[in-house]
């Protein structure tokens, strides 16, 4: 499902097993995984008009227990500057930094993030 988020581009949703909650959500619980999927040319937009520090402190704001900032496309088109700002948030903010090369390995990392979540859920590892 599609919808507008306040920040990142990802979120995982768990639905409840009985409708009828009138929460705003619904009763669905937002899982501890937020993820923004930048192509290098996105961050380097996202550099420029100064999206990106934002971006970054709404997602640890958020209090979500697993950041991940997802690249897609090729790695060398990273700049050094990108690389260094990538390598510093995974080391002073903890953000996971994940690489694909197109948007096809885009959506099986995420489908790999919802299974394991989806495992979590069902083992009780996740609360």
């Amino acid at each position: 499902r599609e919808e507008t988020l306040a920040t990142g581009d990802f979120l995982f949703l768990l639905e409840p097993a009985a409708e009828g909650n009138d929460s705003p959500l619904g009763g669905k619980r937002v899982l501890p995984v937020i993820i923004e999927r930048k192509t290098p040319s996105d961050l380097a937009s996202s550099l420029e008009d100064n999206r990106y520090q934002s971006q970054i402190r709404k997602m640890v704001a958020s209090g979500l227990a697993i950041k991940v900032y997802l690249v897609e496309g090729k790695i060398d088109d990273l700049t050094p500057e990108q690389q260094t700002l990538l390598d510093e948030l995974a080391t002073t903010k903890g953000f996971h930094i994940v690489y694909t090369t197109n948007g096809w390995k885009t959506a099986l990392t995420l489908g790999q993030i919802a299974r394991l979540l989806n495992e979590g859920v069902i083992s009780g590892s996740l609360q």
